[in-house]
């Protein structure tokens, strides 16, 4: 399966994680290239956040466009991993290094701003409230930006930093229901964005400009992606009914491109007779 889960900061190349090798690894697929090529070699699983946390399963680019940070574990081999390595690798090529180590079932994540502007952002859960700090591709966590309470559900949770790492956007069904929660990194304070009735949302990532979120959402009979403004104006963009799954819209930097999967499921039945 390949997941896109970033750009380039010029918008003409596509970061994504890839099992087609076996383990999951990290793809560049320029726009102007028939095949992509992996951002380096490595016998090490990378790209996704964790075991317990694997919705953004992906590598990003640090706001400066210099770096590219992802989770690396070793082959499991069926047994229980015990870390999880925060690494970076150059944009332009080179070696991975280690920015900062977790334990394997540490609730941790990161999220990179799209664009220039702002810095990366580590998430922790700490007494039932999700803490934000600060990600430095070179020193690892710094300060604390932000906390919010909220029911601890991994499983349908999900999150996007704004560009210029002023905003950060929450979803989740079981503890938003019917919403999406606004959090201003300026100044701590929340807000809400109403959903249409019925829609429960999978995914969510801001637009290129910051001024609405891509959703990928679904109701009982449609799985579809979505454009909500912040006035919870919302638009349907693609609808592909029940039959499909749809991944999360990635926005390229210059907001003309966008990237997301799509997995197509088919069933048949067959008629056997004398055998």
């Amino acid at each position: 399966l390949d997941h896109p889960t970033a750009w380039t900061h010029d918008s003409r190349a596509i970061l994504f994680s890839s099992d087609r090798q076996g383990s999951r690894q990290i793809f560049r697929q320029d726009l102007d290239q028939s095949s992509a090529q992996p951002v380096f070699q490595s016998s090490s699983s990378q790209s996704s956040q964790s075991a317990q946390q694997d919705a953004k399963d992906q590598a990003l680019v640090t706001p400066d466009g210099s770096w590219i940070l992802y989770w690396s574990a070793p082959p499991a081999n069926g047994a229980t991993l015990a870390t999880k390595k925060l690494m970076r690798v150059a944009v332009s090529g080179g070696a991975p290094e280690q920015v900062m180590e977790a334990t394997a079932d540490t609730p941790v994540d990161f999220i990179c701003p799209r664009g220039s502007g702002g810095t990366c952002i580590l998430r922790r859960w700490q007494d039932n409230q999700m803490v934000f700090f600060s990600l430095d591709p070179m020193k690892g966590e710094g300060p604390q930006l932000a906390r919010t309470r909220l029911m601890i559900t991994q499983d349908d949770l999900d999150w996007d930093v704004a560009p210029g790492a002023i905003r950060i956007a929450l979803s989740s069904a079981s503890s938003l229901p019917g919403q999406i929660r606004i959090i201003d990194l300026r100044n701590g304070s929340e807000s809400s964005v109403p959903l249409p009735d019925g829609w429960n949302v999978d995914n969510v990532n801001w637009s290129a400009d910051g001024n609405a979120l891509f959703l990928t959402a679904e109701t009982k009979s449609e799985n579809f992606e979505a454009r909500l403004d912040l006035n919870g104006h919302a638009r349907v963009l693609l609808d592909r009914g029940r039959d499909q799954t749809l991944g999360p819209i990635i926005p390229a930097p210059d907001g003309r491109h966008v990237a997301f999967y799509q997995h197509v499921f088919e069933a048949n039945a067959w008629l056997l007779q004398n055998f």
